[in-house]
């Protein structure tokens, strides 16, 4: 083929090959058609780039209930096209249930945090073409609750291709409860004494507490000794456990026991 793209044939050739260079330029694009055309005749050269076909990739994160956890959502290798990704949190894959987190997804633009698109439970998450990763974050929920550390999951893929890949939140829970028993005044003739247990915060689920008596000035002789458990059920911070007082005739002036 000369400088004016004309084709030479040479007498008596009835057949010939046409060899056209390709580059590679390390990026993925889909595959691209360049035309061939001599005399009347026509043909297609495809050029596939399957072996640059980038593959997703998430990281995990750790965060204290309250913060955000951050993912970077990346690709091996960049696309000479915008890159969209489908996210959907996995809500049978992990411990974490609607009311540890905010429903919602967000990434990173330019500096700033937007929502990401939502169609159904799907958010769509679009990776710049010529760019190899960016940042999304999730809001979890500090409750005041005790519920012990959770997992939150979100799966990621290209918009369709497989396979399907898992981030995965640690949410540690900071929320921790201190037990008090009230002080109580108690006149012997009475027979029985009503003492409050609270804890300070809720916990998601039953406690059990050992409640144990123990002699001060008082002893066996001035009360029913107790040694037993108290369940708190899930969501209560006060129950009560009652002691037997003994009652006597001779003046012993105020006693005490914890």
């Amino acid at each position: 083929v000369n400088s004016s793209g004309m084709l030479i044939i040479p007498p008596y050739v009835s057949s010939f090959t046409i060899s056209v260079e390709t580059y590679n330029d390390d990026l993925f694009k889909n595959s691209i058609y360049l035309d061939v055309n001599v005399g009347t005749k026509s043909g297609k050269i495809t050029i596939t780039n399957e072996e640059d076909r980038p593959a997703l990739t998430i990281t995990n994160s750790q965060v204290i209930e309250g913060n955000y956890g951050v993912f970077t959502l990346g690709v091996t290798k960049a696309s000479a096209t915008d890159t969209a990704v489908d996210l959907e949190f996995d809500v049978l894959g992990q411990t974490a249930s609607i009311t540890d987190y905010v429903d919602n997804i967000e990434v990173l633009v330019d500096g700033i945090w937007v929502n990401a698109v939502k169609i159904g439970s799907r958010y769509i998450v679009t990776i710049p073409a010529l760019d190899t990763d960016t940042e999304i974050r999730v809001l979890t929920v500090s409750d005041n609750i005790i519920k012990g550390d959770k997992t939150l999951k979100i799966k990621a893929n290209i918009q369709g291709v497989l396979p399907t890949i898992t981030g995965t939140i640690n949410i540690i829970d900071k929320d921790t409860a201190v037990v008090d028993v009230e002080d109580v005044i108690v006149n012997e003739t009475e027979g029985v004494v009503r003492v409050p247990i609270r804890m300070s915060k809720a916990n998601a689920n039953s406690v059990s507490l050992n409640v144990v008596t123990e002699d001060a000035t008082a002893d066996s002789n001035d009360y029913v000794c107790i040694n037993t458990i108290v369940t708190f059920p899930a969501g209560s911070t006060e129950q009560f456990v009652d002691i037997v007082i003994r009652q006597d005739s001779i003046y012993e002036g105020p006693e005490t026991f914890n």
